[in-house]
């Protein structure tokens, strides 16, 4: 393995270097570009035993006696070597005028901010779905259509998926993201089947999953309009080269073995749920062309970053006798820290998790 891990500011090393490790270790970039193992310090704090208060103290920019050209020396030492890490947080500390005023948790507060943003460390962890969606959250909520941890446990809980799923049908705007997650959350009985409206499938978001292949043989992609189309046939055209004529035999046989493959999964209303992430094609159009693959007491959930683009589904479910339980939701999550004696809300935080459309499809009895 050759690839490089880019941490930005705090360097790069071998992706190698990572192999064999544990779960969960910590390690510091040395200017050589070597990791060295490291055990982060943790402080627990005795609330009952803190009396110092921070209300006396005013934030005017003044009480750190280091100017900016100090602070960029003692930067390029750490870069080239000169100091370490932890010795530049020191001087930092020493000449702080507040610090020693503050009270226990502030000033562990400030050292771990110190800490962060100048110690080149990291941990590393097991790709999970909270992981991951944290992440894209925080860098790039776009890719998964903002797609909160808490509106997808609700995703996940209202479409009845379980280890023993049987079949799910999905349509994935995320970027493969929601297709990871069921992949993850199921056993290997499972089948994921993918609608999608292009020609092959968008899923680049899987490969953060680390799913080995016993995994990804259960994500199955078909391009919506391929039902519509009939059996390919085959034309030997005179005069074609047998070597070439070989080669499109078997890419026929390839395409025919699949396109009955694929009809044999969606005749006869085999699938267990279906959930849907849209933002931009049409709920209502979706629906209509894969409910009919639902067998009766299969759950739908479609997500949307809008409200008003679920709106006329959830009208027309409503009036279809072919559904109950239909719902209609939005949530709002205010994230706390949940620290001894530090109990809060965040001060920042997404207030927009887009909405949920939820339905049980049922069977229409014929009266006699």
């Amino acid at each position: 393995m050759s690839s490089t891990v880019e941490l930005g500011r705090f360097g790069r090393f071998a992706a190698r270097l990572l192999i064999g490790q544990r779960d969960g270790s910590y390690f510091r970039i040395e200017s050589s570009g070597n990791l060295s193992s490291m055990l982060p310090e943790e402080v627990e704090a005795d609330v009952s035993e803190i009396t110092a208060t921070n209300q006396t103290l005013l934030d005017t920019n003044t009480s750190q006696r280091l100017t900016t050209t100090d602070i960029e020396a003692l930067k390029m030492q750490v870069a080239t070597g000169d100091l370490d890490a932890h010795s530049m947080v020191d001087v930092l500390i020493k000449n702080s005028d507040t610090f020693e005023q503050k009270n226990e948790f502030s000033q562990i507060k400030y050292v771990q901010r110190k800490q962060k943003k100048f110690l080149r460390w990291f941990v590393i962890r097991r790709p999970s779905v909270r992981i991951l969606c944290q992440h894209f959250m925080t860098r790039d909520p776009r890719k998964i259509m903002d797609l909160r941890l808490d509106i997808l446990s609700q995703m996940i809980c209202q479409a009845n998926v379980q280890a023993e799923h049987g079949k799910c049908l999905v349509w994935d705007e995320t970027l493969g993201f929601l297709s990871g997650v069921l992949l993850l959350k199921t056993s290997n009985t499972t089948q994921v089947l993918n609608v999608h409206p292009d020609r092959q499938m968008q899923v680049p978001m899987i490969i953060h999953f680390n799913l080995d292949e016993s995994y990804r043989s259960r994500l199955h992609s078909l391009a919506l309009g391929a039902l519509d189309v009939e059996e390919p046939e085959f034309f030997e055209a005179p005069g074609t080269d047998p070597k070439h004529l070989s080669i499109q035999k078997n890419r026929y046989e390839t395409r025919r073995k699949r396109h009955q493959l694929l009809r044999s999964w969606v005749s006869g209303a085999l699938f267990d749920s279906l959930i849907i992430t849209t933002s931009k094609s049409d709920p209502l159009e979706i629906l209509n062309r894969l409910t009919p693959w639902l067998r009766p007491s299969a759950r739908v959930v479609v997500y949307s970053t809008w409200r008003d683009l679920l709106l006329p589904a959830y009208i027309e479910l409503r009036k279809n006798n072919d559904f109950v339980d239909v719902a209609f939701s939005e949530s709002w999550l205010r994230p706390y820290q949940a620290a001894p004696g530090r109990i809060h809300p965040d001060m920042n935080c997404n207030g927009h998790a887009g909405a949920l459309l939820s339905a049980t499809k049922i069977a229409r009895l014929e009266l006699v």
